[in-house]
């Protein structure tokens, strides 16, 4: 599972006075790059539209160049830096440490073998669709799922609305995404590679569903 749960996050975040009334220095303080900050500010009109989704866009800008860095125990200090204390606080019950856990449990032969996999076979992005809709975590996170597997911001700029009014469905992003890394990277886009990330980024339920799955062909 993610370190940071973005979902909760910012149903908490909406809720908080001073925060909402300082909408705009939130986005600031993130250190959102200004074109980034200046196109979601643009797209919602926190007067006439939907707060979740305008917090959701900002953590999601954040969260993706710093991948596991982007905890709750981060985002509090940033809070906290800047003087919306009642936010900080109001997450405290989130910020719990991650465990120790031994993310690279798969051998180098079953990652020789896992590798074969690639994701520009649709079979196989199909296979691991249907573990990764199980599992809601990475949907949540799938802005920050591209950054991992390198998929530019263009590509989410199109995505983006299309999934935010259900024109794509969950199940038809997760695909795009999975077919746009096979496409991109070629034989370095496999199962093997793909489990990795997972776990680099503590999902480690769906990278071992995954395995499993994979192993059993074997």
């Amino acid at each position: 599972m993610s370190s940071f749960p973005i979902v909760q996050v910012v149903e908490i975040l909406i809720q908080d006075g001073p925060l909402s009334n300082g909408s705009n220095q939130f986005a600031r303080i993130l250190g959102i790059d200004p074109v980034t900050r200046k196109r979601i500010q643009n797209t919602h009109n926190l007067a006439k539209g939907n707060a979740t989704d305008y917090y959701t866009e900002l953590l999601e800008a954040w969260q993706g160049p710093l991948g596991n860095k982007a905890t709750v125990q981060a985002l509090r200090k940033i809070l906290e830096d800047e003087k919306f204390k009642s936010a900080a606080d109001s997450l405290e019950h989130l910020d719990v440490p991650e465990l120790d856990k031994n993310q690279t449990t798969t051998t180098p032969a079953l990652a020789a073998a896992l590798s074969a996999y690639r994701l520009s076979d649709q079979t196989v992005r199909s296979k691991i669709v249907d573990i990764l809709l199980i599992e809601p975590n990475l949907i949540n996170e799938w802005v920050a799922f591209c950054g991992w597997l390198g998929i530019p911001e263009v590509e989410l700029v199109q995505w983006r609305p299309q999934y935010m009014v259900a024109i794509m469905s969950k199940y038809e992003l997760l695909s795009k995404i999975l077919s746009v890394w096979g496409s991109r990277e070629g034989g370095k886009a496999n199962v093997a590679i793909l489990i990795k990330v997972l776990n680099d980024h503590k999902f480690l339920t769906e990278s071992t569903k995954i395995e499993d799955k994979f192993k059993l062909a074997e």
